[in-house]
């Protein structure tokens, strides 16, 4: 049997083609990737310069095996692309193992070991050493001098890509490198020869593109202190355009700035914002606005802020110049309970940035309107290079369609950066496509907070705008004498009885046009009753009052059409009101059924342990039918398991029940602690495998007559609310004895629970719509809303009161059955 070659991994060079195809987005990124390795190399400049009509004579490297070059070996190139530093220069095996040697990176190690360049202290940005293949996507063939000092000889080294052909090994790549006498300067000049795509080239469309792209992947907001770039295209100096300018437009700036710590309580996530008055003008010609809040500047506006029920916690205060307001916020402790409970979060590293809210309209007075239309959104860099995050990344076009965030930060309103460092934010690893991050808990860490950042943002500014359409609708509602309560019931309740009063109305100006016949008639016989004697003034007095008259004559000949159109007021008024009648049925109705979707939801959540038990059992009871072989007592036994299992999911389905459509209008009497003890029976089942406690106090024990499904639905969202709560406490601390408690105290129903109770920022807005404490995405906001709705029903009230727990905040609800006592 003849001797085999010994077999090892070979690549074709063809591969080389096809990552540089998906791994290298477009001109723009292949660019920023070589700008990169400069800054990487400790530079101090990098200079960019495109020759579209340079042709360059050059003999390709000779293949292997080869002595003489072939003809097809000589070529002539058109465009020039040459891309020079002042950096540390290439040794020959640093060119072997780095640059010619693919995704084989010394900067990883560099970087795990946590060193930094010599002269300004950088950690590297790349360490993929794939960066090298984006001068596939701008040409062909690659020429390479470097130098590591400025007297030593360099190295020149050049390859084409055009040999990495399908069936060729990617070592049989022909490279040429010499040695090139010392030229006094260190640092590396890589020229590209052979423009890929000369038609982009030469496109004048294509080069504004390429600016404005460049202006966003490095970036416009912070410029570097130390590193300066350069782009040059045929002669003519391309600018990077800042976004001093368009930043002018801001109607609202707000900050953050992640300052984790070693022990997570003290972790925080600090929040400033300032915002201007324009924010509140709801069109560029918005009356109210002009009235209300123009003349004083908006020191009645901020007054009432600081007053109202919803604005008063925000601690919000007069901004420095041109801005109204400014606020600061400051997340730690129990509020990031979620991120340090949650283990798919880590923390990111430090990070901060800043997110504007644009007016687009006078941002395009100040900027050039396509640096307006490419510079929207939140973009991320890593030490002022971009790692693109594609569009919308926090997912501020999904919160538009909720009502939270109406009046939120948009997508195409919002211009801002996140500053994140090679060396403090190592955990963050950028895609080799540079296209975001690598699925890990730190970028989940990093999303979460930014994410947390923008949901507050989002609910001062609602916050805000609504207590704005308060203070208009209050100031008109005193400019015609109505109470600050005057709400849509009372003004239905006003123009019901002016319809009432449509007749009255219509008799008055029916009487009106007989009274001006009349006058005419009187006047007519008191000139006829003239003498010479009368004074002129006396004849003057009577004339006039016949033409007023008869212009009031003249007048009434409308009266008729206004009588009709008087009349028909009582039938449009009572449409109206039988309108509103029915929407309110119908809004009752919703609450109804949004809070059967809630408890649905909840169901959901807790009967998964019962069918991990039950299928649990199963396994043991086949396993044992298999090992015992059916003996009766285990396979019994078992059988009575799944049967109790099942039994389970049962009882729980049916925990529902009272509260299906044909049920939860139904009012009977019962006693409330009979009801609360059912609740605790169902709950005990699943809180008993976390250690959360379900205790009912009964201090005074009454009867009501309600509806059992609607007041099960309260009292279920309120114990759901605060086992959520007592989780998220229990991660903070995990010695935490956690109890939800309910007194049943005539006719009071106390709720509260041992956890960080209510957050400052929700407290006193608790029950409005869409208000929730949870973190995005975890909380609807309709919860506590539709269970003050559902009372309300009942002619009972829900209040948080002010007493506080041992961390200083709000944590108890009252319930008051008095309206609903039998």
């Amino acid at each position: 049997m003849p001797q085999e070659s010994p077999l090892r991994l070979e690549i074709d060079s063809h591969v080389i083609r096809q990552l540089g195809d998906e791994l290298i987005t477009d001109t723009g990124q292949a660019l920023l990737e070589l700008v990169k390795n400069s800054y990487d190399a400790d530079a101090e400049y990098c200079q960019v310069e495109v020759e579209t009509e340079h042709i360059e004579s050059v003999h390709l490297p000779t293949l292997e095996g080869a002595e003489t070059p072939p003809d097809d070996r000589h070529l002539r190139l058109k465009g020039k692309i040459t891309v020079k530093d002042n950096g540390t220069g290439m040794s020959y095996e640093v060119i072997k193992r780095g640059w010619l040697t693919i995704s084989l990176s010394p900067k990883r190690a560099f970087k795990l070991a946590g060193k930094v360049t010599a002269r300004f202290g950088r950690t590297p940005l790349g360490d993929k050493g794939l960066g090298r293949i984006g001068t596939l996507k701008l040409g062909s063939y690659i020429v390479i001098e470097t130098f590591e000092n400025n007297a030593d000889h360099g190295w020149r080294v050049s390859f084409s890509w055009n040999d990495c052909g399908q069936g060729n090994l990617l070592s049989s790549v022909p490279v040429s490198a010499t040695s090139i006498p010392p030229r006094g300067i260190a640092g590396t000049t890589l020229y590209i020869y052979g423009l890929s795509d000369l038609s982009y080239w030469k496109d004048s469309r294509s080069i504004t593109s390429l600016s404005r792209q460049l202006s966003t992947l490095i970036s416009p907001f912070k410029s570097f202190n130390d590193f300066d770039i350069s782009f040059v295209f045929d002669s003519v100096r391309i600018p990077l355009e800042t976004a001093e300018n368009y930043l002018s437009a801001a109607q609202a700036r707000f900050s953050v700035t992640w300052l984790p710590s070693e022990d997570a309580e003290r972790h925080s996530l600090e929040i400033e914002g300032f915002i201007k008055l324009l924010l509140f003008r709801k069109t560029r010609n918005d009356p109210g606005f002009r009235q209300y809040v123009e003349p004083d500047r908006g020191e009645s506006l901020l007054s009432f802020f600081r007053t109202h029920r919803q604005t008063s916690s925000l601690a919000l205060e007069r901004g420095p110049g041109e801005w109204f307001i400014r606020f600061t916020r400051t997340l730690s402790g129990a509020d990031l309970s979620t991120f340090v409970s949650d283990n798919r979060l880590e923390n990111p590293g430090p990070f901060m940035g800043e997110v504007f809210d644009i007016d687009i309209s006078e941002a395009k007075r100040f900027s050039k309107p396509q640096f307006v239309d490419s510079h929207t959104g939140v973009f991320i860099y890593r030490d002022n290079f971009r790692i693109r995050m594609g569009d919308d990344w926090l997912g501020l076009g999904e919160r538009q369609t909720r009502g939270e965030s109406f009046y939120g930060l948009r997508p195409g309103n919002t211009l801002g950066w996140m500053s994140i460092a090679a060396k403090e934010n190592r955990s963050l690893v950028e895609k080799s496509d540079r296209e975001g991050f690598v699925e890990n808990s730190a970028k989940r860490g990093f999303e979460f907070l930014a994410k947390r950042f923008v949901q507050e943002v989002n609910d001062t500014i609602s916050t805000c705008r609504r207590a704005y359409n308060d203070f208009i609708k209050g100031r008109k509602h005193a400019e015609n004498a109505r109470p600050t309560s005057y709400g849509q019931s009372d003004a239905l309740s006003e123009l019901q009885e002016t319809a009432d009063s449509a007749k009255e109305i219509a008799a008055l100006l029916s009487d009106n046009t007989t009274f001006a016949t009349d006058v005419i008639e009187v006047c007519g016989r008191l000139e006829a009753s003239f003498t010479a004697g009368d004074s002129e003034e006396t004849r003057r007095i009577v004339s006039d009052a016949k033409q007023i008259a008869s212009v009031l004559a003249s007048r009434a000949k409308g009266v008729p059409l206004l009588l009709k159109k008087v009349a028909s007021i009582p039938h449009a008024v009572s449409t109206i009101v039988e309108e509103y009648s029915t929407d309110d049925r119908q809004m009752r109705e919703l609450y109804s059924t949004a809070a059967v979707g809630l408890a649905a939801e909840g169901l959901v959540h807790e009967v998964n342990p019962v069918v991990e038990a039950m299928l649990y059992a199963l396994s043991t009871l086949a396993k044992a039918a298999h090992v015992l072989g059916y003996k009766n007592v285990k396979f019994l036994s078992d059988i009575r398991s799944a049967e109790a299992s099942g039994q389970e999911i049962v009882d729980r389905i049916r925990f529902l029940d009272p509260m299906l459509r044909n049920r939860r209008g139904h009012r009977e009497q019962f006693e409330v602690a009979s009801l609360i003890t059912t609740l605790k029976k169902q709950k005990k089942a699943v809180w008993e495998n976390d250690g959360t406690i379900f205790e009912v106090m009964e201090t005074d024990l009454f009867q009501i007559r309600a509806s059992r499904g609607r007041m099960l639905q309260v009292f279920d969202n309120l114990a759901r609310n605060s086992h959520y709560w007592l989780q998220r406490a229990a991660g903070l601390n995990p010695g935490l004895r956690k109890t939800v408690t309910f007194e049943v105290k005539n006719p009071f129903i106390l709720v509260w629970d041992n956890g960080t109770g209510i957050d400052e920022r929700v407290a006193s807005r608790i029950f409005d719509v869409f208000v929730s404490g949870k973190p995005e995405g975890e909380g609807h906001g309709l919860g506590l809303y539709i269970s003050r709705e559902l009372l309300a029903l009942e002619k009972s009230t829900i209040e948080l009161l002010p007493d506080r727990n041992q961390h200083g905040r709000q944590f108890k609800f009252e319930i008051n059955l008095g309206g609903a006592l039998k």
